[in-house]
């Protein structure tokens, strides 16, 4: 039970983490560019894509998790 509570938690996060990251991504400088170089990638190469511009990195954290990244790659490329 407590490993899925925690599963759940950190699933959660993830969810909230890519919101954000999609707010900040199409908020950004040259969105339209970068959503067209993210759309031109595939798989696992769009998770390190919005790893790598910063996107899905909250304030209290070095880097984001790869969970979160790969959601927001996919959210915005269903945009």
């Amino acid at each position: 039970a407590g490993s899925m509570a925690a599963a759940a938690a950190a699933g959660g996060r993830d969810q909230v983490v890519a919101a954000v990251c999609v707010d900040r991504f199409q908020a950004g400088r040259d969105a339209h560019g970068q959503l067209a170089a993210l759309k031109e990638l595939k798989g696992y190469n769009r998770g390190s894509f919005i790893e790598k511009g910063g996107w899905a990195v909250m304030p209290d954290k070095a880097k984001p998790t790869t969970a979160a990244a790969r959601l927001c790659a996919d959210r915005l490329a269903a945009l």
